[in-house]
Parts: C-alpha cells; sequence; structure tokens
C-alpha cells in the first residue's frame, strides 16, 4: 500500500513510507451463510477439523457456478484497499479454487469505516 500511495496508484499521490511491516497471517475470508446456503456450509463443515482453505474453496465454487446456472447474481467481496495484500490473497485463494476473479464474483473496495453502513 506504501508504494501505490507513494505512486498515487487508485487515489491521491501521498509520500509515504514503511520501514517496517510486521504481519502474523491473520487475514480471513467470511462468506454470509445466507448467501451460501445451508448444504454449502453443511458439505464445508467437518467434525474433526475447521474448513480448510481448499475444502472451503471447493464449496465456494460449487456456490458460485449454482449462482451463474440460476441467473443470480455474482457474490460480492469487499477489500479494504486496492493494492492491499487482502487483494492479492483474497484474488489467490479464489483462483485456487478454480473461482475467477475478474469474472465469477464482483471484488469492490470498502474502506473498514463503511463496513456497517454496507453489510447486508
Amino acid at each position: 500500500m506504501a508504494i501505490a500511495s507513494s505512486l498515487g496508484v487508485g487515489h491521491l499521490q501521498v509520500p509515504m513510507a514503511a520501514p517496517l511491516s510486521l504481519g502474523l497471517g491473520g487475514n480471513a475470508v467470511t462468506v454470509s451463510t445466507v448467501a451460501l446456503g445451508t448444504d454449502a456450509i453443511a458439505r464445508c463443515r467437518g467434525r474433526r477439523s475447521r474448513c480448510s482453505s481448499r475444502r472451503s474453496g471447493r464449496t465456494l465454487k460449487a456456490v458460485v457456478s449454482a449462482r451463474a446456472e440460476a441467473g443470480k447474481a455474482p457474490l460480492t467481496f469487499a477489500m479494504v484497499y486496492p493494492f492491499s495484500c487482502h487483494n492479492y490473497e483474497l484474488r489467490y485463494w479464489l483462483a485456487a479454487a478454480g473461482v475467477d476473479p475478474d469474472h465469477d464474483v464482483r471484488l469492490v473496495v470498502l474502506p473498514p469505516p463503511l463496513l456497517v453502513d454496507r453489510h447486508a
């Protein structure tokens, strides 16, 4: 994000430096149970372990395909900034599951202060 901000990519150009960035990889993708449906939730749940990224990806692929076949609108996923690790990690996970992030789903930018207003 610091590089994109310094270059003015995606919004106003703002000089920025990030001398140190720490993270523990605690990002998560959350999907409304209404969007997934009870069948998909049941497929993803395991008795002994939580849903793995591979298993949840397969489940999401099935839901995305079923929605497309039924003529429903694609699922919408939001990220906090278009050049953040959230965007790249979400795109990587979707693509690994066989979901084209540019065609099969809708990706939008939603800054954290607006999340509550946009929850539906």
